[in-house]
């Protein structure tokens, strides 16, 4: 299989970089840096994931648990809109998905991390 060669120099072509900062980051002197790829084809792409990603990483988060229908592992990993009434989440919540335990009854457990 052969590629055009302007096609194979793209792929090979270094990301391009944003940095957003966080507006209370002088509270936290450590700090802290997270880097991502993704798959914006534009700078402004970029910098509305930074800001995306910025908004979800300030502030204090909370971890909840949540029974879903079905086999849900695939979601680790992923951020989600929870709708989810008994835990406040009525207008939907952006929430990431940090683990998933498929239940023997077709549910799985989702264990998420919002905002609080």
């Amino acid at each position: 299989m052969s590629v055009e060669q302007d096609y194979a120099a793209y792929l090979k072509a270094d990301a391009l970089y944003v940095t957003k900062t966080a507006e209370d980051a002088a509270q936290w002197p450590a700090g802290k840096q997270v880097e991502m790829t993704s798959p914006m084809a534009t700078i402004a792409g970029g910098q509305a994931e930074a800001a995306r990603q910025i908004a979800f990483q300030a502030g204090p988060k909370v971890r909840d648990t949540a029974v879903v229908a079905g086999r849900r592992g695939d979601l680790i990993g992923k951020a989600i809109t929870g709708r989810i009434a008994k835990l406040g989440y009525d207008d939907g919540v952006p929430a990431f998905v940090i683990g998933a335990a498929e239940q023997t009854d077709g549910t799985t457990v989702l264990t998420i991390l919002r905002r609080l």
